[in-house]
């Protein structure tokens, strides 16, 4: 893995020398740092709560249990295109997800309304705990349901295809 250099990378990239369990270790580490990086910015002394270290923790958790679970569903279809399905499968859910957000945050509003002392807990980190650890949750549920719902068929040809072409293009490249 290079941790620094995007120019061998690059280079890797082109000549299709990663194959998709490399790019899944890529993903993790980047969901990983992103994860820390959006917790740590967080725990600044700044206006809000920030983040809590338990949610902090339990977002890695979800976020790295999400993906290998739904690199292993991918992997029995036809173990192609992970990170590439990951992302574009991400627009519709990540909508479905803001749609649920806008949902529950007016049912909130309108809540707290009749019910003033309501503030507190929705202020509180056990709050933004449950709100996280299940918005997230939700998240990986819909991506896992989107993979499981790529068509079924003979995704060994799809896989053997794929293969040679690769193969092929190694060794053009090498001679």
């Amino acid at each position: 893995m290079y941790i620094w250099t995007t120019k061998t990378l690059a280079v890797d990239l082109k000549r299709r020398r990663l194959d998709e369990t490399e790019k899944l270790k890529y993903y993790i580490a980047y969901m990983t740092l992103l994860t820390i990086a959006f917790g740590l910015g967080t725990l600044m002394p700044v206006g809000s709560t920030g983040v809590s270290i338990p949610t902090l923790i339990m977002s890695l958790i979800i976020n790295i249990g999400g993906i290998i679970i739904c690199f292993n569903t991918n992997k029995e279809y036809d173990g192609l295109d992970f990170i590439e399905r990951s992302i574009l499968f991400g627009l519709p859910i990540m909508i479905r997800i803001s749609v649920i957000l806008l949902v529950t945050d007016v049912l909130l509003v309108i809540a707290t309304r009749y019910y003033p002392h309501l503030f507190n807990f929705l202020n509180s980190s056990i709050f933004d705990y449950l709100m996280t650890v299940t918005l997230m949750s939700l998240y990986y549920l819909f991506l896992w349901k989107a993979f499981t719902n790529l068509p079924v068929g003979d995704n060994r040809i799809v896989k053997q295809l794929s293969n040679k072409r690769f193969k092929h293009k190694k060794e053009k490249k090498e001679e």
